[in-house]
């Protein structure tokens, strides 16, 4: 005699397995729902608290399988399936996850921008009174979930550079954002009036603020190398009675300077870079990246050129290693070439990093 295991699936997901050694077995089958929505959800670094937005949930008998729950970032995921999140059914429209300590796991460098996803596997919810569940909602974008990557500090057109992600998920606290070299600090002083810092740019990935003289008095300051320091709810979104915040964040501050073309000197071996602010700057030429179009996924970099200090403000000659002239032209030869950098490509005279160019914006011949 011999006895099968049984579990029947019907689309909403498995039942338990039927016992090995009983001849028949009763498996309760889930019904599956389309009644249940899940459309947005928002994270408040402060509390800790993702909120999840939907229709169709019920206070009194539903109940969330942490288990189905993850949230994503590229190759990031961080399954919610945690002893320490607690969750709640709040009405028919918002169930909000205590995430606790699982919290701490949830930092910029991980989770930012607008590829933050909850991914809700089929059965993240149930209504244990008719045993219906809810269908995926494997993309649901989270905000705010905004980051500073790094900040760039142009003392001569007075303006600080924010770069990062995310940017526009809410409204900017500006008094939350402080330039520091560690010892002293100095905060922004965005407003209205020729006394204060006056925002001119804000994308998703950028904001560009002109500095007041009295802001650009107390930089000059501070020591180099600086960072600008946001803390928890630097950017929000949603009303006074049920905001959520970002997180803090940290990133360098880099000097700004400009190269607006490049030129390659087949005879002399030299490669001259033409733009503003680069005076007395040092050139690391291994941190240089050549490619020929947007999609090139063999760059190629000098590995044998020391590195040059710029000895006009508007124009930086570096002399190539005689192997990396070869290697460069004959590479290159009659064809266009981008010129893209990698952090840390060039330093002032202090000490201070020179914020990485703007991808491909140098493209120049090589004959």
């Amino acid at each position: 005699e011999h006895y099968y295991q049984v579990a029947v699936d019907n689309g909403a997901g498995f039942s338990d397995r039927s016992p090995a050694d009983e001849p028949a077995q009763w498996a309760e089958v889930l019904a599956y729902s389309t009644s249940f929505k899940l459309s947005s959800a928002t994270y408040d670094a402060k509390s800790g608290v993702l909120t999840l937005s939907g229709s169709g949930f019920s206070t009194s008998s539903g109940a969330v399988h942490l288990d189905k729950l993850s949230l994503v970032s590229g190759s990031e995921r961080l399954s919610l399936d945690d002893p320490a999140v607690q969750w709640k059914v709040d009405s028919s429209s918002k169930i909000t996850l205590t995430l606790n300590d699982l919290a701490h796991d949830i930092v910029p460098d991980r989770f930012s921008g607008n590829e933050v996803y909850v991914d809700a596997q089929t059965g993240w919810y149930e209504n244990t009174s008719n045993r219906q569940v809810a269908q995926a909602f494997p993309k649901v974008q989270v905000k705010p979930m905004a980051a500073i990557s790094h900040a760039a500090l142009d003392r001569g057109a007075k303006r600080l550079y924010l770069y990062g992600a995310g940017l526009k998920h809410g409204t900017v606290d500006w008094n939350l954002i402080a330039i520091t070299d560690g010892v002293e600090s100095v905060k922004l002083n965005v407003g209205s009036g020729s006394t204060r810092d006056r925002v001119t740019t804000h994308t998703d990935s950028q904001i560009i603020v002109t500095l007041s003289q009295g802001t650009l008095d107390a930089l000059a300051q501070l020591v180099d190398p600086l960072e600008v320091v946001a803390e928890t709810g630097w950017l929000y979104t949603g009303s006074s009675s049920s905001r959520a915040h970002a997180g803090a964040d940290d990133a360098p501050v880099y000097v700004q300077v400009s190269v607006t073309r490049a030129a390659f000197d087949s005879n002399t071996g030299t490669l001259t870079l033409y733009g503003s602010g680069l005076l007395g700057n040092e050139l690391d030429p291994a941190k240089l990246v050549f490619l020929l179009n947007t999609k090139d996924t063999n760059p190629w970099s000098p590995s044998k050129t020391d590195p040059v200090v710029a000895e006009d403000d508007e124009e930086i000659v570096i002399p190539l290693h005689p192997d990396d002239a070869k290697a460069f032209y004959d590479r290159y030869k009659n064809k266009n070439v981008f010129m893209n950098t990698r952090e840390g490509w060039m330093t002032t005279p202090s000490g201070g990093g020179v914020a990485p160019l703007t991808d491909f914006t140098v493209l120049f011949s090589v004959r």
